[in-house]
């Protein structure tokens, strides 16, 4: 299912496996001899699941500063997908992470909750960070979060 070139089955397909369905997804992204496409989509289909099935080992993956910067992105995105604004305490962080690509992945995934707390997070990125990359990535969701 997850191996398909083009695309993933819908999320309703992976929801409908049940909490089996969610613990051999998590089960597939812990397998490192997976190829790291399969992972990825195996962490999106976890965030298709309920906040009390998919939050804990999201959370478990974003605050893993081991883990690899495409597995963060695609947790951080899937808690804020099944957490709502539940999800700020453990994405917030990932805006210190020493990899910019979490600091981006970090800023879009919070982007799309838009509330106050994320906005004074994101400006608070805003007044230290130092690389261009994610400069631009804080000034376009502040934007975004602006209504622009």
């Amino acid at each position: 299912m997850l191996s398909h070139y083009e695309r993933m089955p819908d999320a309703s397909v992976f929801v409908a496996g049940g909490d089996a369905m969610a613990a051999t997804l998590m089960q597939l992204y812990t397998e490192e001899s997976q190829p790291t496409f399969i992972r990825v989509r195996a962490l999106r289909a976890l965030s298709f699941f309920a906040e009390d099935v998919a939050a804990g080992p999201l959370r478990k993956v974003v605050s893993d500063p081991g883990t690899k910067a495409v597995f963060v992105s695609e947790a951080a995105a899937g808690l804020v997908r099944c957490a709502g604004s539940h999800a700020l305490e453990f994405v917030a962080p990932l805006l210190a992470r020493h990899d910019s690509r979490v600091r981006i992945s970090a800023i879009e995934a919070l982007t799309r909750l838009g509330t106050p707390e994320v906005r004074v997070a994101l400006l608070a990125r805003q007044a230290i960070e130092a690389d261009a990359e994610v400069r631009a990535a804080l000034d376009s969701a502040l934007l975004t979060m602006n209504g622009h």
